[in-house]
């Protein structure tokens, strides 16, 4: 169980310039447990601030930021051994741990509108993790770039590289003032704490004369997930080690707004999750590799007074390789 509060401000200066401030706290609990094999009890708690400015000029614009945060778990960890043997024997253990995860980040972004149809993006993101089992430094580049080939259709490239934050829940993922998208592709996605991936894609996006649009989008996330791996008898220490992984995507849409009042839309997406070192690798959702097709399909209802209502079904259809984790 979980509980989060935010808050933020946003202040202009001028038509120009404006600072925009957030801060974030969640804390709740959490179990989890392999039946008497292994448990695991966790009073967590986190919380970070945030500090973004941005510039708007006549044919760039600018923004830069830093963000500081704090994670905290004390933890009941709970293990029994059962050595089969005459008679058998059984080792068990409780384990009493404090552990925390500290994150600087900094970032900056340009966009140039290098011609009236051309916008290039820029920037760079610094994230230091003090973490709670992996510490890491790195730079990260970004790179977008948006054209309109005709009135109607635009062309969107994107190459950039994110490492992921300290976090604890994936249904209520810590906020971020960051810019979500770079040539219009998106960059946060949850993952391991420290983890560190690479994502290339291509995408061409047009809008027909009756209230419809279409496009299709490639992309590509080359993954470094750490953990760690324990050695052998008596000391059985433990080694970190990355595992790559490799994700492609495929998604195409078709959105049409027939009335003033009506949003209706359909999807395809083609995923697929493979790479070296994953016979040894287990996803936490218990999969090993995966391809999925999904299908969803939304129609939306707008009133002019601002209230709306609105439904989604998905078809989804995988396979692939899962491991049984109890």
């Amino acid at each position: 169980q979980l509980a989060s509060v935010r808050a933020g401000v946003r202040h202009d200066f001028t038509a120009r310039s404006s600072v925009l401030v957030l801060g974030y706290y969640q804390g709740g609990d959490s179990d989890f447990d392999l039946g008497t094999t292994f448990g695991l009890a966790q009073d967590l708690s986190q919380y970070s601030g945030e500090l973004r400015y941005l510039y708007r000029g006549d044919r760039w614009s600018g923004t830069a930021g830093v963000r500081y945060g704090q994670r905290h778990a004390d933890q009941v960890q709970t293990f029994e051994v059962f050595i089969p043997d005459d008679p058998p024997i059984v080792f068990s253990d409780t384990i009493l741990a404090s552990v925390r995860s500290d994150l600087f980040a900094a970032y900056a972004y340009t966009d140039l509108n290098l011609t009236p149809d051309l916008t290039l993006t820029l920037g760079a993101s610094v994230d230091s993790i003090d973490g709670s089992v992996f510490d890491i430094d790195r730079v990260s580049p970004k790179l977008g770039l948006l054209w309109s080939i005709t009135p109607a259709t635009r062309l969107r490239l994107a190459a950039f590289q994110t490492v992921q934050g300290p976090g604890f829940s994936r249904q209520d993922i810590q906020p971020s003032l960051e810019p979500t998208f770079v040539g219009a592709f998106n960059q946060n996605f949850a993952g391991a704490e420290s983890e560190i991936a690479r994502r290339y894609g291509i995408g061409l996006d047009h809008r027909f004369p009756d209230r419809a649009y279409a496009g299709i989008e490639v992309s590509r996330r080359d993954v470094e997930f750490p953990f760690l791996e324990s050695g052998v008898p008596p000391d059985f220490a433990l080694t970190e080690r990355r595992v790559d992984r490799d994700e492609t995507s495929v998604r195409t849409y078709l959105y049409a707004t027939p009335t003033d009042r009506w949003a209706l839309g359909l999807q395809y997406e083609y995923f697929k999750l493979a790479g070296p070192g994953l016979d040894s690798y287990v996803e936490p959702s218990g999969a090993i590799t995966l391809e999925a097709n999904l299908f969803p399909v939304f129609a939306r209802y707008i009133h002019p007074s601002g209230w709306s209502v609105g439904a989604t079904a998905t078809g989804v259809h995988e396979r692939g390789q899962f491991a049984r984790l109890d």
